[in-house]
C-alpha cells in the first residue's frame, strides 16, 4: 500500500472514531432537569453564574457545607438558597444569632418545593409571611432608594411568590425593596447588628433569570451594600453538600459524563500514539502557551454592566477593590482618608498622585459612563494592582 493510501485510511479511520464518540455521547448525555439552586449547577435554576460573577469581580466565594448553628464571627456574608433539608430549631437559633452579631443573611426560598415546616419558621421569626399568586415572569417596581436597590427599576420574579412584613419581636425595621400589588419581591430587615435580605424567590439569582431586567444589578448590589466582604459563603449544607450518602433533594449521580470523558480521552491517546507515528508534514516552531488576556474579560465585564446601564455600580466595585489594595498596601484601614492613604504610599515610593487620582475618578462616577471609558479605568486598575 502507497503512503497516500495509508495516510487516507488513518483520515477516515480518526473521523469514524471520533463520529462513533460523538453519537455515544449525544445518546448518553441527558439534560439535568433537577429544578436544584446549586451555586455549582449550570442548570437553568442553578445560581452558578451569580457565583462566577463575584468572582470575576475580585471576591473570594466559598461553600458552607456545616450546620448552621457552627457559624463563626469571621463569616460576614451568607446566601441560602432554597434549603431542601429541614433547618433545624438549634440552626435558626444560630442563625439568628449570628445576624444579630453582625452577620449577612441573603435568603431566599423556592416557592415550588412542598411545604416545608422549617421554612415556614425562619420566614415567621424574620417577620415574613410568603403568599403564591402572582403572575409568573413579573418584572417588580423599586420601591425604596437605598443603596440596595442603586440602578435597579425592576427585578423579574419567574414565580408566583411574595413575601408580606409583619411586625415581629426582636427584629428591626423592615424595608420593602422592591413590590407589586401583589405583595413584596424582596424586603431587608434589620436584625440587631446584621442585615437580612429576604427575596421572594430563589429563583430571581438563577442562571436564566440573571439577565432579565434588573435581576444582575441587584444581585451584585446585595453582595456589594455597604462594602465588599473578604469571603461570600453559599449554603450548600442544606441540599446535602458534603454528605457522604446523601444526595436529598439532589439528582443523582450519573455516570455518563465520566464514560464520554474516558472515551474523549482514549480518542486523543489514539491520535496522538498516530501522529508520533508518522509526520504529515514539515515540522513547525512550537508557537507557545496560548492564554486569553485579561483585558478579554475586564471587557465583557464593562459590556455587562453597559447593558444594564449600570456603570456606576461597575465603578464602584472596581473604587472597592483598589481602595482595599491601595489600604493593604499604605498599612492603613481601608476606610481611611485618601491622605492617610498618601501617607503610607510615598513611604513605598509610588505615584500617589495617579494611584489616588484614579480612586477618586472611580468613587465619583456615575452611570453616564461609557463602556469605553469604564474598560479604560478597569485596565488602570489592574496595572497599578499588579504594580501594588
Amino acid at each position: 500500500m502507497t503512503d497516500r493510501g495509508r495516510t487516507a485510511i488513518l483520515l477516515v479511520g480518526s473521523l469514524l472514531l471520533f463520529v462513533g464518540i460523538g453519537l455515544l455521547a449525544y445518546r448518553g448525555t441527558a439534560f439535568d432537569y433537577t429544578r436544584d439552586h446549586a451555586s455549582d449547577r449550570t442548570n437553568p435554576w442553578g445560581a452558578k453564574a451569580w457565583r462566577e460573577l463575584l468572582g470575576r469581580s475580585g471576591l473570594t466565594t466559598r461553600t458552607w457545607s456545616r450546620p448552621l448553628d457552627e457559624l463563626p464571627e469571621e463569616v460576614q456574608t451568607l446566601v441560602l438558597l432554597d434549603p431542601v433539608e429541614p433547618i433545624t430549631a438549634e440552626e435558626q437559633d444560630g442563625l439568628l444569632s449570628w445576624v444579630l452579631g453582625g452577620g449577612r443573611l441573603i435568603f431566599a426560598p423556592f416557592a415550588k418545593r412542598p411545604s416545608d415546616a422549617s421554612m415556614h419558621e425562619l420566614l415567621t421569626a424574620l417577620g415574613l409571611r410568603r403568599t403564591l399568586g402572582a403572575p409568573l415572569g413579573e418584572a417588580v417596581p423599586r420601591r425604596s432608594d437605598l443603596p440596595v436597590t442603586a440602578d435597579a427599576s425592576a427585578i423579574v420574579v419567574p414565580t408566583e411568590a411574595r413575601l408580606h412584613p409583619e411586625a415581629v419581636e426582636g427584629t428591626g425595621l423592615s424595608t420593602t425593596l422592591f413590590a407589586d400589588e401583589h405583595g413584596a419581591a424582596a424586603v431587608q430587615i434589620g436584625v440587631g447588628e446584621g442585615i437580612v435580605i429576604a427575596v421572594a424567590e430563589a429563583e430571581v439569582f438563577a442562571n436564566a433569570t440573571l439577565r432579565e431586567a434588573d435581576n444582575v444589578v441587584f444581585a451584585a448590589n446585595v453582595i456589594f451594600d455597604g462594602g465588599a466582604p473578604d469571603v461570600v459563603y453559599f449554603d450548600e449544607y442544606h441540599r446535602g453538600g458534603e454528605r457522604p450518602g446523601e444526595v436529598f433533594g439532589t439528582a443523582e449521580v450519573d455516570p455518563t459524563p465520566v464514560w464520554n470523558t474516558a472515551l474523549a480521552l482514549l480518542a486523543v491517546a489514539t491520535i496522538y500514539a498516530l501522529g508520533r507515528a508518522r509526520r504529515f508534514g514539515a515540522p513547525v516552531a512550537d508557537a507557545g502557551e496560548r492564554r486569553r488576556g485579561s483585558a478579554d474579560y475586564v471587557s465583557a465585564f464593562a459590556q455587562l454592566y453597559d447593558r444594564a446601564d449600570a456603570a456606576g455600580a461597575a465603578a464602584a466595585m472596581l473604587a472597592a477593590a483598589l481602595r482595599r489594595r491601595l489600604a493593604a498596601s499604605s498599612g492603613a484601614p481601608s476606610t481611611a482618608p485618601p491622605e492617610a492613604l498618601v501617607r503610607g504610599l510615598k513611604r513605598r515610593g509610588l505615584p500617589t498622585d495617579e494611584l489616588t487620582g484614579l480612586l477618586a475618578r472611580l468613587e465619583s462616577a456615575d452611570d453616564d459612563l461609557s463602556e469605553r471609558e469604564l474598560l479604560a479605568l478597569a485596565q488602570q486598575v489592574a496595572r497599578y494592582e499588579r504594580m501594588l
